[in-house]
């Protein structure tokens, strides 16, 4: 048996505009789908159920979004500083936000 988990990557509740296109260094929230998970949690916020977070370890984990979730940017693997959409099946790297702490 196979186990896989999807994503979805979601504006931050800041965002000025979702143009349906992900750019490089784009804050992003990372949200773990609905169906990957059994629970009692209500799924009440626009991010769904759970949403990641960076743990106090360095740990990405998934609980229950806030108001305000946790956010991520979007760094290309290389260290090169790209531009523009990420084009689907490229590789990204996943970088916490610095001034960002989770509880």
């Amino acid at each position: 048996n196979h186990v896989h988990t999807s994503f979805r990557l979601l504006p931050p509740a800041s965002a000025k505009t979702s143009t349906g296109c992900i750019n490089w260094n784009d804050e992003i929230v990372l949200k773990l789908n609905n169906h990957e998970f059994t629970s009692n949690d209500t799924c009440d916020s626009m991010y769904g159920c759970r949403t990641a977070h960076l743990d106090a370890d360095m740990i990405i984990r998934f609980r229950q979004p806030s108001d305000t979730p946790y956010t991520f940017k979007l760094r290309n693997p290389d260290g090169v500083n790209s531009e523009g959409c990420i084009r689907s099946g490229e590789q990204i790297r996943l970088t916490a936000n610095d001034s960002e702490t989770s509880p």
